[in-house]
């Protein structure tokens, strides 16, 4: 299976859920009260898929580009640096103002750049992935951005499923959300499948593909 067939795979069984939960509260003889309750706790189910998608893709398309066995001068500047931050050895977040410390970034740092480059499969979502988050995922990795129409809709989305995961009942939620939501994450997930493919036919991950996504 190439990463494409595993993304797409993922996709299928996530649509599938998604399909499911959509129909959930009609589907047995609930009533009023417990319809309304099932309606809500599925908020964060679907908020899952979605975060589980975005994790579980980028994870793949990391395992694909790290089996390309690059150097650092082959490497897209973007996922070099996402690369050498995501490297806990060199914990680019030290100021480092020791000189001892200093020396030994630049030891690990030479080792790095004289070996290819491994990526670590850690998506940082922050259990979080609004607008902003998936943008800056998709700038990690030196692909286009989801377009803007998708902002509102998912920032809605992350204000239904943290109101509910904090045990607040502000946010009443109806059928019409539910389809509203279970439909924005199949279009999210479908588009970042044609990213993610886009970007391993056109290897936009290399030092020589077009800068400034």
């Amino acid at each position: 299976m190439n990463i494409i067939e595993e993304i797409v795979a993922d996709y299928n069984w996530r649509s599938g859920e998604l399909a499911v939960i959509k129909t959930l509260p009609h589907r047995y003889k609930l009533d009023k009260i417990h319809q309304e309750m099932l309606r809500t706790y599925l908020v964060p189910a679907i908020y899952a898929l979605w975060e589980g998608f975005v994790t579980n893709s980028f994870q793949a398309y990391i395992r694909y580009i790290n089996s390309q066995k690059l150097l650092v001068n082959e490497l897209d500047i973007n996922i070099l640096t996402f690369a050498m931050v995501a490297d806990g050895k060199l914990n680019l977040a030290n100021p480092r103002s020791d000189f001892s410390k200093q020396k030994v970034f630049v030891e690990e740092f030479l080792t790095k750049i004289n070996t290819h480059i491994n990526i670590a499969p850690n998506i940082p979502t922050k259990s979080n992935v609004n607008y902003v988050i998936v943008h800056r995922i998709l700038q990690y990795f030196n692909l286009p951005e989801l377009e803007e129409k998708y902002r509102a809709p998912l920032n809605k989305l992350l204000k239904y499923r943290n109101s509910i995961a904090h045990g607040e009942r502000a946010l009443p939620v109806s059928d019409d959300n539910i389809d509203e939501f279970t439909k924005l994450v199949v279009d999210m997930m479908t588009d970042i499948c044609i990213l993610i493919d886009d970007g391993v036919k056109m290897k936009s991950y290399l030092a020589t593909s077009k800068k400034g996504r």
